[in-house]
């Protein structure tokens, strides 16, 4: 195959655009005993669960109304037969699989006569006998709740009419629950939105009514009912019998079954077994039950504010005074020792106005004031509780001291002191820079991160209790770096909205990557962060196996990064809370490749009036889990400039690539000029530059214009329609989609045309059974552009002259993307041009894929066979050039 060619930098085609998905993060869970599973908090622990009737703001709707959250998603019978359905034309019975239940006429809706529809029941009596059409009593009459609404497939709950379409379970009047219809109530999107519920202890709780028996399945995965215990087992499933006689619906629970719940996107389906003429149910309460995976911290504080009150006993008549100390250690090292109180008679619920915040502990002492007299000083605590305003609003602190402190005098200062804190109050700032000056990297490369972790950020303004002295962090403080990964920059985005903030959430719930989440980085502080102190570092990562237009994103969170977990400062109880730093993110490229089958390529030879010049060719290779790939040649590589990255001998054609790095490991049939003597290539060796004087065959000359008949360019050429011969314009056109039939040939030569191909050009593929039927094509022309819905060409292309481009829909490189130009274009011919112009960014994808090609060009067998019919027919076999060797002995 030859070539005059032109390779354009083809290294960075990036980006890809999907649908946003909104992410919601939550607050974590409190479970007074963890080892014991307790109903979980709606909108806190989960969400997505719904009573049935009801809106998204959980109010009631009116009746024949559609369920927003319920769906009737499919009908069957137990015992395999067939289901009977009214025609929907006669509003009777309507089932839609997969559409919203629809709300049912409950008392006060409509009076008797909604009940008496031509004779047929719409409400099956809570006993036997109760089937009097005009009687009050009906189940769904009988059992209303003012916040849910009972649901069927429509509004009067009709199953079937026992004439025109019995239920395969009324058998004669006998009713057989074995052979009944079950209708399957679906509720979709379940979310677990707290990250310390253990998945396998969640559990599923209602309050529910139905007519008649329920089984439920959650993600597929049938549940155990716990309470009540089970009615009946039919086809394999637990059925569970309501008591709809009442006006009160009954809870019902279903065990917790390891593996069942996942973090999102769980599915409820509640089966309901109808045995008679009505179906329907009714969820008037639903949530689910779960414990935590590690208990949380308290939340009350020892430090501050505080209160303390003061009884004093005397042996003596007379005044008491009671002194209170604080002694402590600041943060430079420094003791001291305040007097917070003077008392002289009992006391209660005393405040402490001074805020202490220190990093030690804090000792509180009692003493009696005087040095003469043996006294009895006793200190009350119990528990209190205390309010200060913040500013923004009001926190309520409760303390608990111990019940009593008995302090003995006796002509000297001695006490019983009592020790709380540390009374930790600070807060960390954590920030994230990526190193690299581009956003763009390929899959292997690696990624340098940057962290900072600062103390006391901006505390002037973040810190709601100024003036209070700001203390080293406690031991244990954590930083971690995690690794984000998303199929798409709308998700990357949706992510970056997210950082900037505490929260429960680790890193990977936050985030919430819907490729992967790796964690680069973590350290654990064993000492204590000082105050205005800034830890720096850096983490290191490698750009993973995904395909192109991912977004691979980076964020620093601090665990503990505050003394209380609104920022504030001033606990000592700190909470298991993050902060997350802002995303970062690098957007991943790929490097098409480009595959030459069946033949050479040559550049820099003379073409027409092209003279030769030195013309490199240059392609890039990728490098993932220590194999190499690449764009290849299937033989030869002569080029008149140097070679780099382009493999000869079909070198990367294994799908696994090559594990080599040396360009000359991959370069077996590249042909160079070297000096006189040199046989081996090394990696400072100049590949390439092997000159010659021959020139691309002339193919026009072959067929020349003076003997073309005219094209009939005015409506885009179909070669379907088209008779064997040669052709010509002086026009520009383009070539629809088009069949050549076994023996036809159409030589197309428009030297000073641009031909656009805007369809594929297909060979017939039936069996050839002479060379006279072989089909082909030559399409000859000044340029050729290819659009990018174009995936097959069996032609000659021949561009004298110009450029053959291979998606022209694009203006420039500069436009491609990865869902531009993305379809593989595969060309059966030679192809001969001045410049070619590779815009195809299909393949490069990952694992097995990566070498898969953008472009093929296959010098296919048929294309010799026919030139070598037509050298014949014309009578003669003309000798391009040739070489006299040396005698071989």
């Amino acid at each position: 195959m030859l070539f005059n060619i032109h390779f354009e930098n083809k290294s960075k085609y990036i980006y890809l655009v999907i649908p946003l998905f909104i992410l919601i993060f939550f607050s974590s869970l409190v479970v007074a005993n963890p080892a014991h599973a307790e109903d979980l908090r709606n909108g806190t622990d989960y969400s997505g669960l719904y009573k049935t009737g009801v809106n998204s703001s959980g109010n009631k709707l009116g009746y024949n109304e559609p369920d927003p959250h319920w769906t009737l998603s499919k009908i069957y019978n137990v015992a395999g037969l067939p289901t009977c359905q009214d025609n929907p034309t006669t509003n009777k019975t309507v089932y839609y699989p997969n559409s919203p239940a629809t709300t049912v006429v409950e008392r006060g809706d409509g009076g008797v006569n909604v009940i008496n529809d031509n004779g047929l029941m719409i409400g099956v009596g809570y006993s036997a006998a109760l089937f009097t059409y005009d009687d009050h009593s009906w189940v769904w009459w009988t059992q209303v709740n003012p916040s849910a609404r009972w649901i069927s497939q429509n509004m009067k709950g009709r199953h079937f009419h026992t004439v025109s379409c019995p239920d395969p379970s009324y058998n004669g009047g006998n009713i057989t629950a074995e052979k009944a219809n079950v209708f399957v109530f679906t509720l979709k999107n379940i979310a677990i939105n707290n990250n310390k519920i253990d998945l396998n202890s969640i559990g599923l709780f209602m309050n529910i009514d139905a007519d008649n028996w329920v089984s439920v399945s959650v993600n597929g995965n049938l549940m155990t009912p716990t309470s009540p215990t089970i009615n009946n087992t039919i086809d394999g499933k637990k059925w569970v019998s309501p008591d709809f006689t009442t006006n009160e619906t009954s809870r019902f629970e279903w065990a917790a079954s390891p593996g069942v719940f996942k973090q999102s996107g769980n599915t409820i389906e509640v089966h309901v077994l109808s045995t008679l003429t009505n179906v329907g149910m009714i969820v008037t309460n639903i949530g689910l039950t779960g414990s935590a995976t590690e208990p949380p911290p308290s939340v009350a504080s020892e430090c501050w504010p505080r209160k303390y009150s003061v009884s004093v006993s005397s042996d003596y008549y007379g005044v008491v005074p009671v002194v209170v100390t604080a002694n402590y250690i600041d943060e430079n090292g420094a003791y001291h020792s305040d007097v917070v109180g003077v008392h002289s008679s009992s006391v209660s619920n005393v405040p402490i106005d001074k805020k202490y915040s220190t990093s030690h502990n804090l000792t509180f002492s009692f003493r009696d004031a005087r040095t003469r007299y043996k006294q009895i000083v006793v200190v009350y605590a119990g528990c209190s509780s205390y309010s200060t305003g913040t500013g923004e609003d009001t926190v309520t602190h409760t303390f608990c001291w111990p019940t009593k402190y008995a302090i003995v005098t006796d002509a000297a200062r001695s006490y019983s002191p009592m020790t709380v804190g540390p009374c930790y109050n600070y807060r960390l700032k954590t920030d994230i820079n990526l190193t690299s000056a581009t956003n763009a990297v390929e899959v292997g490369t690696g990624i340098m991160t940057s962290t900072t972790l600062t103390d006391r950020p901006n505390h002037l303004t973040e810190l709601p209790h100024i003036g209070y002295p700001h203390t080293r962090t406690k031991v244990g403080v954590e930083s971690i770096v995690t690794k984000l990964i998303y199929s798409s920059q709308a998700l990357s985005t949706v992510a970056k909205s997210l950082g900037n903030q505490h929260s429960d959430n680790s890193p990977c719930s936050q985030f919430s990557p819907d490729l992967r989440c790796t964690s680069v980085s973590s350290k654990t502080y064993s000492s204590p962060i000082a105050v205005d102190a800034t830890m720096s570092g850096n983490a290191n990562s490698e750009v993973d196996d995904v395909p192109a237009g991912s977004d691979i994103c980076f964020v620093h969170s601090t665990r503990y990064f505050s003394s209380e977990s609104t920022g504030n400062g001033g606990e000592v109880n700190n909470e298991d809370v993050y902060y997350h730093s802002k995303v970062v993110c690098h957007t991943v490229y790929k490097k098409p490749r480009v595959q030459i089958w069946g033949g050479d390529l040559i550049t820099g030879r003379s073409f027409g009036s092209t003279m030769a010049s030195a013309n490199e060719v240059s392609t890039s290779t990728s490098i993932k889990s220590g194999r190499m790939y690449g764009s290849w040649v299937e033989y030869g590589i002569f080029a008149s400039g140097t070679v780099s990255g382009m493999g000869s001998g079909s070198a990367f054609v294994n799908s696994l690539g090559l594990n080599v790095s040396n360009q000359c490991d991959y370069s077996k049939l590249t042909f160079a000029n070297t000096k006189i003597g040199s046989t081996s290539c090394t990696n400072t060796t100049a590949l390439g530059n092997y000159s010659s004087g021959s020139t691309i065959p002339d193919v026009s000359a072959t067929f020349p214009t003076s003997i073309a008949n005219s094209l009939n360019t005015s409506d885009g050429v179909d070669l379907s329609n088209v008779a064997t011969g040669v052709y010509t314009t002086n026009s520009d056109f383009t070539i629809k989609g088009s069949s050549i039939t076994l023996g036809k040939w159409i030589v197309i030569n428009a030297p000073n045309s641009t031909v656009t191909i805007t369809g594929d050009i297909n060979y017939s593929n039936e069996f050839i059974d002479h060379v006279n039927k072989i089909p082909q094509v030559v399409i000859i022309a000044k340029n050729i552009n290819i659009i990018d819905n174009v995936g097959n060409i069996d032609s000659w292309l021949i561009a004298k002259n110009g450029y053959v481009n291979t998606c022209s829909s694009v203006p420039n490189i500069s436009s491609l993307t990865t869902v531009t130009c993305s379809k593989q274009l595969i060309v059966h011919g030679p192809v001969m041009a001045k410049k070619l112009y590779l815009r195809r960014t299909y393949g490069s994808g990952v694992g097995t894929n990566s070498g898969e090609p953008a472009e093929i060009f296959d010098l296919r067998t048929d294309a010799y066979l026919w030139a070598a019919n037509r050298a014949k027919d014309a009578g003669s076999i003309q000798t391009v050039y040739t070489f006299e060797l040396p005698p071989r002995f």
